[in-house]
């Protein structure tokens, strides 16, 4: 059974770009429209909503927080939640992982209760669902434990990145968050550390271990692996070269983005487009 869509207004319905499901788990990958939505509903799963790129504000429950380019968030069964994604002209890239509640164990409902609601995209959150959303649509048939695994520890290690990150991020912006934030905006603009920093408004040398304590990874491997997931967009939804790709997502040459693309997905851009292609 493929997981429910999501509650959106007719205007604006998201694009889905790949996914994979079984009765009890599910990985999803979607492109929203500025301005879009989803919900308000209630929630019936445990669900982490990962934002790539976009900015959107977030109702859960009585609560109201705003969620910003490189950030995620967990939705809990029974409660009321809702995305609005901001009115630009720019499209919101959200990726999720799903689980039913009747796979959580009581002390892990319990500590995902109390957990933050919203942390910064770790890498290791980041390449669980990538596994999750590379499986072939057979997974969902003949390897249902492989996709309710992956979407448990998903989930989990949400949990182990909150505790580690501490309290939720504060109301007002902090360096990081302003460091991502404009990440998310400088699409195919030249970027560099130095530039990075004075943005965040912190040294060099601060940024980097901000990043190293929150994101597990560097600021500029950063950069180059949100830019490459963008080109990944590009490859499946139009029929532009790699090289057009390449330009339009910020990089040098084919073969720095080709780079990049076989280290996050291990094929080629040109294997990533055939196996958006539909099969006959």
């Amino acid at each position: 059974m493929r997981h429910h869509a999501p509650a959106t207004n007719d205007a604006a319905a998201p694009r889905f770009l790949c996914s994979s499901w079984t009765q009890l788990a599910y990985f999803g990958e979607a492109i929203h429209r500025g301005g879009s939505r989803i919900g308000p509903r209630i929630q019936r799963y445990y669900e982490l909503i990962l934002l790539v790129e976009g900015d959107a504000r977030v109702e859960l429950g009585t609560k109201k927080f705003h969620l910003a380019s490189g950030q995620m968030c967990l939705f809990r069964p029974a409660m009321r939640q809702a995305i609005h994604f901001e009115a630009a002209p720019k499209t919101h890239h959200v990726r999720c992982a799903t689980l039913n509640p009747h796979l959580v164990s009581a002390p892990l409902a319990d500590a995902l209760r109390a957990t933050a609601d919203q942390i910064a995209i770790t890498q290791r959150c980041s390449s669980l669902v990538d596994i999750g959303l590379s499986l072939p649509r057979l997974a969902g048939e003949q390897a249902q434990g492989l996709i309710e695994s992956l979407a448990m520890a998903t989930i989990q290690e949400y949990l182990f990145d909150a505790e580690c990150s501490g309290a939720p991020p504060p109301a007002e912006p902090n360096p990081l968050r302003r460091a991502l934030e404009w990440i998310g905006r400088t699409g195919a603009s030249p970027v560099d550390i130095a530039s990075l920093s004075r943005e965040a408004g912190v040294s060099p040398t601060h940024l980097l271990r901000m990043f190293k304590q929150h994101m597990g990874t560097t600021p500029m491997h950063y950069v180059w692996e949100m830019r490459a997931r963008r080109g990944v967009q590009l490859l499946r939804e139009t029929e532009l070269s790699v090289g057009e790709v390449a330009w339009r997502c910020g990089f040098q040459t084919p073969f720095h983005f080709s780079r990049w693309v076989k280290k996050l997905h291990g094929v080629s851009p040109a294997g990533i487009r055939q196996q958006a292609r539909p099969q006959a």
